[in-house]
């Protein structure tokens, strides 16, 4: 396990304050334990900070992570705004540095003096999905210059927006000529490895999500839905790792887990569309493609993209899937695939080069972390902790 290297620096007037404590594919086992005697504590979930008894001069609160593990988001964005708003006025003479996995903007706390935010760039490739596909990310032969199909949609778990998305393949018949899956699992974690997100061997559950996640009754029984696998694998996690056949998919349309909660967070979905060489189509929160394209990852307009990129997904009036699908109807009518295909083949091979290199870049962003939260704490020249931040190391 690759911890971050900030947890090292360890100062008589620093607290940290580690949250999401746990290992979802092992509950009982807390990744990071507390340890007191080093002024490192660890809560459960981020709400609990709000009654976090603060006392020491300088606080790093950061969520609980290294690239073995990582968890889904804990809190709206906004609620975590609210959360560390509350915490810095109601310690007006401590000082509060955040590390912060989201895309919380540093202007909403403008009017408080004591509190830090460092917007993390490169952890937001959740190694989780990195995890699973590692052992092969030094192979580029799999990447295919020539493709034979548009797209495809690897939708997951039920939900709202992904039965429209699925409504619109299947009314349009583009299920025939692309690869689509949408197989209904619940979404809601649970506790057990096992159980999670399991597939069900007579289809009543994955049916019943199906239809309770804006589903339509005369499509209930193509669900579980994949035309391009001949088995579906029951077990979650054993999906993650299965290679898929869809090298020779164009377009990967990806309807992100947490796409109403404004909140960037990008799972094993976007990510294997890089791995695979896709052209990434991510429909999430607003600001999810601009994300991608900032850390690196280049993303043609062979549709326009920022048209909608910034648009919120459940908001009636704005139609945002609306506007992709006119944007991919058109795409689809107007052009030769061959052509796009032959384009793209150099973006996907320097996307794929560069999701090689994010651990490094993740590396890189925590020797400046680590140097600012020394600097903060007024311990930039204490030479124990130089090494985190020295480029020659």
């Amino acid at each position: 396990m690759i911890e971050n290297s900030f947890r090292n620096i360890i100062l008589p007037d620093l607290q940290h304050v580690m949250y999401q404590s746990y290992n979802m594919q092992d509950p009982g086992n807390k990744i990071y334990k507390a340890n007191k005697e080093s002024n490192v504590d660890s809560i459960e979930d981020i709400h609990n900070l709000i009654n976090y008894n603060f006392t020491k001069k300088y606080n790093l609160i950061y969520p609980n992570e290294s690239f073995s593990h990582h968890f889904d988001p804990s809190a709206d964005k906004d609620i975590k705004i609210e959360i560390y708003k509350k915490i810095a006025v109601r310690y007006p003479d401590l000082n509060f540095m955040i590390i912060e996995n989201d895309s919380i903007e540093v202007y909403n706390f403008k009017e408080l003096k004591n509190i830090q935010i460092w917007p993390r760039k490169y952890f937001t490739c959740q190694a989780f999905g990195l995890s699973h596909i590692n052992s092969e990310i030094e192979n580029l032969d799999y990447i295919q210059k020539q493709r034979t199909q548009w797209f495809c949609s690897i939708l997951g778990s039920a939900n709202y927006f992904r039965s429209e998305l699925f409504h619109w393949f299947i009314d349009k018949n583009l299920n025939k000529n692309n690869k689509i899956s949408y197989i209904c699992t619940n979404g809601t974690p649970k506790l057990d490895p096992d159980e999670h997100r399991a597939l069900t061997s007579d289809k009543i559950e994955e049916q019943e999500n199906y239809l309770k996640n804006n589903g339509l009754e005369k499509y209930k029984t193509l669900i579980p839905f994949n035309n391009f696998e001949k088995e579906i694998l029951p077990n979650f996690f054993d999906r993650l790792t299965q290679r898929m056949p869809i090298y020779d998919c164009l377009f990967n349309i990806v309807l992100e887990t947490f796409a109403t909660n404004f909140t960037i967070f990008f799972t094993e979905k976007t990510w294997k569309s890089i791995f695979y060489g896709h052209w990434p189509l991510i429909i999430s929160n607003p600001g999810s493609m601009k994300n991608l394209s900032s850390m690196g990852f280049l993303i043609p307009d062979y549709i326009k993209w920022p048209m909608w990129d910034d648009i919120p997904i459940d908001q009636i009036n704005y139609r945002k899937l609306d506007i992709i699908k006119e944007q991919l109807s058109t795409l689809f009518s107007t052009q030769d695939i061959k052509d796009i295909a032959n384009d793209w083949y150099p973006y996907a091979i320097k996307n794929f080069k560069l999701l090689q290199k994010m651990k490094n870049n993740n590396a890189e962003e925590e020797k400046e972390i680590c140097r600012w939260i020394l600097s903060s704490c007024n311990a930039l020249s204490n030479k124990k902790y130089q090494y985190l931040y020295n480029t020659d190391n």
